[in-house]
C-alpha cells in the first residue's frame, strides 16, 4: 500500500539547495511522550546556525509564495530554522524508515536521509539518550 506524503509532494527541497542530503547523529533527535492513550512523537534539532540542515536559497527565505529554488545562482543563508525537522513534524510514523522496535526514553540522536521527495529518520545508536 502506497503511503501518500502531504508536504512531501510539494517540497521546498531540491537536490539543487540541498548541500547534504543525509544528516550524521548528533544534531537531531527524537522523544516519544504517552499522555492517556496518546503516543506523540517529538524532534528537536541541536545544529547551529550555517549548518547544513538550515541552509537554503535565499529567494525561499523571502518570498513564502516560492516552495523551489529556481534561481540561476542561487544565494545559501540560513533560513532561521530546520527544515528537515518540518518534514518529520508532519508525519514521523510515515517518515520512519528503521524496523519496527519499542521506544526509547528521553532524546535518542538519529539519522536524517533525503528520499528524493522528503526526508525519512531512522535511530542512530541503540541506546544512546540525552
Amino acid at each position: 500500500m502506497a503511503t501518500t506524503h502531504r508536504k512531501f509532494a510539494r517540497s521546498s527541497v531540491s537536490p539543487r539547495n540541498v548541500r547534504a542530503m543525509t544528516h550524521a547523529a548528533g544534531d537531531h533527535w527524537v522523544r516519544h511522550m504517552v499522555d492517556k492513550d496518546v503516543v506523540a512523537t517529538e524532534f528537536k534539532c541541536t545544529a547551529e546556525n550555517g549548518a547544513p540542515c538550515r541552509i537554503h536559497c535565499r529567494c525561499l527565505r523571502e518570498e513564502t509564495s516560492r516552495e523551489v529554488c529556481e534561481c540561476d545562482q542561487p544565494e545559501m543563508v540560513d533560513i532561521g530554522y530546520c527544515n528537515p525537522l518540518e518534514y518529520l513534524s508532519d508525519a514521523p510514523d510515515e517518515c520512519f524508515r528503521g524496523e519496527r522496535q519499542t521506544t526509547r526514553a528521553g532524546w535518542c540522536p538519529i539519522v536524517l536521509e533525503w528520499e528524493g521527495g522528503y526526508y525519512s529518520w531512522d535511530f542512530a545508536l541503540a541506546g544512546v539518550v540525552q
